[in-house]
């Protein structure tokens, strides 16, 4: 095993904190950019290879400082394999981008190892394995070793459950010669030469530059100040040099010579003293903080001239590095001096700040600087909170609209005249709402983050599958709860699986009946009502309706004759548990567990998934999420003497039905006339067996509810009014009852049963052995 000395004082709290919160926006940095890998096969990927090199470059900065060994090897690995890549400009081929990817895993794994045992030492062996598998790519795409890729081997890679050693059949790294010499490691990101990089530096890169920059440098000034009261820290000196490398390495690559240039000044003094070459003198530290204060004054102004005119920003980034050459004695980090000339080197003596070394002319900021979008000054700050606090706020909150429901709504204020109470009370009001919706936005999160995986998931399986499948990504911008997106990523994987395992045919298989060699795959989201509908569409082979029913049969789960059932009941089947028409066992599927799994964590939100397929064309998964499981705002209605609410965004109108509007169907459905539509009325009373106000349906209201695109009638006695509730579920010795989603506390303290509208309407339908067209 090689040797890697990591140097990390694992038991300090402090330092395991740092190490969790750099894992944690590791994690984030690889998960945000490893959708863009897809680019590297573009012939215009300039921008993505940047990106991608940053995230390796970033993650070497921060792993070196944190003495992570492992993780800093990698990454430099992978930053010089980035790095020809940016200056070929061409498109990779597939092996080359599935290294990347397989990089990015093995991070994932890395810092997985330093989250639970605040080290990466015991993935040191598989680090050497990566380390070969990156230079042999590395050899490949500078073309000093021919490419040989098997097809069978890079689909053997992509097993879903594949560990790390698996990785070494795709590149077949022979430890020869070492191929391409590795890049100077104190510059390894220079700013570019004519051509610069920065015509590819979007305004967000620039943003997340400054935000990054400008929190260094002031925990560096916070350092050196406490560094000059105690000059032995070593620690203190070794934090400040990794800070102005990483600002010094990433003005390089954003194009600010300037700035590169002075904290590359600072880098080689903290380097002296960090080497014992310098001892830490109060001139010495002055020098230093003089520096960082040019620093933050370049900063400053970038800062503030982004919304300006490019051309000011040019004109206002001028050098002006403070650094006393004199005292200072030139250390290089690889060749240190020898002692005879320490010795005869002067004293450092006291500090006259001055420019050093001034540069001419700007290194092509002004001109990159052009290039850049206009983008409003840095004003935002994130902070990390954990989710159990999040969900903590959100009860307090629920609990809060439901209190203030009942003290607004108590009965010992019925008939009296309070002006000023109702004044407060609809303020009160007011606040809660703004604070439920807040609370609410805080645990909402787009689903673009989970669709971008699901992109990498289809390209694995497709290439294990050899099948060819072009992935269509919709709707991702659309919104669900974070604890919601966790819990259905599962189901969404196992359905993208099957539908590139049994859906999309083989190539061969797909030109032979007349359709292009490659499927197609669509996940999409949207809202509708008060549900979010996630689809999955494929156009492959469909789903066999005589295949399912002979299997059912076979397994003796089929309760009734195939005849009697409609496709979406037949196509349900496939939900039961060991169910599977694969004819062998695969790594994607086969056993049958899988599809159970999907229908229990969508039953488990609330949610349903149907399937609806044509045999040879294709088919669709659509899986129905309730739009909030907590907090909703609901009509409250009266059937007889019981209460019961309903969902808000399902209601359309509601109104008191005209005799002449009312009529029976020829198999005695009733159904009313609105407008150009004829609608099913649905007695409520009747589904849940209460004794009705009236029976007469023009002394009682109809309410139109909007289900699944369709509108029905629900017949009630009479609306109570709106509220919000928060939803409670139900007791497990309750257990579930078909039609209710759960109950909420009324305004008046009663408890009210929420209606669950979809299975309303399948009652409603065996009821009366009907099926609404």
């Amino acid at each position: 095993m090689a040797d890697y000395d990591n140097g990390a004082p694992q038991n300090d709290p402090e330092t395991q904190e740092m190490l969790r919160s750099f894992v944690s926006e590791a994690f984030d940095s690889l998960d945000t950019n490893e959708p863009i890998v897809e680019d590297l096969r573009e012939e215009n990927n300039s921008e993505s290879v940047n990106a991608i090199f940053r995230v390796f470059h970033t993650l070497k900065g921060l792993s070196g400082f944190f003495g992570m060994k492992v993780i800093h090897k990698v990454t430099h690995e992978a930053e010089t394999l980035l790095d020809v890549i940016r200056k070929q400009d061409t498109p990779q081929s597939e092996s080359t981008i599935t290294i990347v990817y397989q990089t990015f895993d093995f991070l994932r794994d890395l810092l997985q190892r330093v989250n639970s045992e605040f080290s990466d030492i015991s993935g040191a062996e598989e680090a050497e394995d990566m380390k070969l598998v990156l230079k042999d790519t590395l050899a490949i795409v500078s073309g000093e070793k021919k490419e040989e890729e098997d097809d069978d081997d890079l689909a053997a890679f992509f097993a879903p459950d594949a560990d790390q050693g698996e990785t070494e059949e795709i590149a077949e790294p022979e430890p020869e010669p070492e191929p391409a010499p590795e890049p100077v490691e104190e510059k390894p990101v220079a700013a570019a030469p004519s051509g610069s990089s920065d015509q590819y530096i979007s305004g967000d890169m620039l943003e997340q530059y400054l935000v990054n920059s400008i929190e260094l440098i002031d925990v560096a000034e916070k350092n050196l100040l406490e560094l000059e009261s105690d000059p032995k820290n070593e620690d203190l000196v070794a934090e400040t040099f990794g800070m102005l490398h990483s600002i010094k390495g990433n003005s390089g690559f954003m194009g600010f010579g300037e700035i590169e240039e002075v904290s590359s000044e600072m880098e080689t003094i903290l380097d002296s003293i960090r080497r014992k070459e310098l001892d830490v003198e109060q001139n010495i530290v002055t020098i230093l903080l003089s520096n960082v204060e040019v620093i933050r004054d370049r900063l400053q102004k970038i800062n503030k001239g982004v919304e300006k005119e490019h051309q000011e920003v040019a004109e206002e980034v001028a050098p002006e590095p403070v650094v006393d050459q004199k005292p200072v004695p030139e250390v290089k980090a690889e060749t240190p001096q020898p002692k005879e000339q320490e010795a005869k080197e002067p004293k450092p003596e006291e500090p006259k700040p001055a420019a050093a070394k001034p540069t001419a002319k700007p290194k092509e900021p002004a001109a990159a600087v052009k290039k850049r979008p206009n983008i409003p000054p840095v004003q935002r700050k994130d902070i990390r909170v954990e989710t159990i606090k999040i969900d903590k706020l959100f009860d307090l909150v629920g609990e809060l609209i439901t209190i203030e429901s009942m003290v607004t709504n108590s009965a010992d204020l019925k008939g009296l005249n309070l002006p000023n109470f109702s004044k407060s009370a609809r303020m009160l009001n007011k606040i809660t709402r703004e604070l439920q919706g807040i609370s609410m936005s805080i645990r909402m999160m787009p689903l673009e983050g989970l669709f971008n995986k699901m992109k990498r998931l289809v390209r694995d399986v497709s290439i294990k599958m050899k099948k060819k499948v072009n992935l269509i990504v919709s709707g991702q911008e659309t919104e669900m709860d974070k604890n919601v997106i966790d819990e259905i990523a599962d189901p969404l994987v196992h359905i993208l699986r099957n539908a590139i395992d049994h859906g999309v045919e083989l190539p061969s298989v797909r030109a032979e009946s007349g359709k292009s060699e490659t499927g197609t795959v669509k996940l999409s989201a949207r809202y509708e009502g008060n549900e979010i509908l996630i689809l999955v569409e494929d156009d492959g082979a469909g789903i066999d309706r005589e295949v399912i029913l002979a299997k059912a049969e076979e397994k003796g789960i089929l309760r009734e004759p195939g005849e009697n059932l409609t496709d979406r009941e037949v196509f349900a089947l496939l939900f039961e548990p060991g169910f599977s028409t694969a004819k062998a066992v695969t790594d994607i599927s086969g056993r049958g567990v899988g599809m159970d799994v999907v229908k229990k964590n969508i039953e488990k939100l609330k949610g349903r998934v149907t399937i609806d397929s044509v045999h040879g064309r294709g088919s669709r998964f659509t899986l129905r999420i309730p739009l909030t499981l907590a907090i909703m705002e609901a009509m409250v209605i009266r059937i007889g003497e019981s209460k019961f609410a309903v969902p808000l965004l399902a209601v359309k109108e509601s109104f008191r039905p005209d005799s002449t509007n009312i009529s029976n169907t020829m198999d005695g459905l009733e159904v009313v006339r609105v407008r150009e539509d004829v609608l099913p009325i649905y007695r409520l009373h009747e589904l849940f067996g209460r004794e009705p106000g009236s029976q007469t349906l023009e002394d009682g209201i109809l309410i139109i509810i909007e289900n699944r695109e369709k509108q029905v009638c629900f017949f009630a006695d009479e609306i109570v009014g709106q509220q919000q509730a928060v939803i409670k579920g139900l007791s497990s010795y309750i257990g579930k009852v078909q039609g209710i989603t759960g109950c909420m506390i009324l305004g008046d303290g009663e408890i009210g049963l929420i209606i669950d509208i979809e299975g309303i309407v399948e009652m409603a339908q065996v009821t009366n052995s009907k099926i609404l067209v």
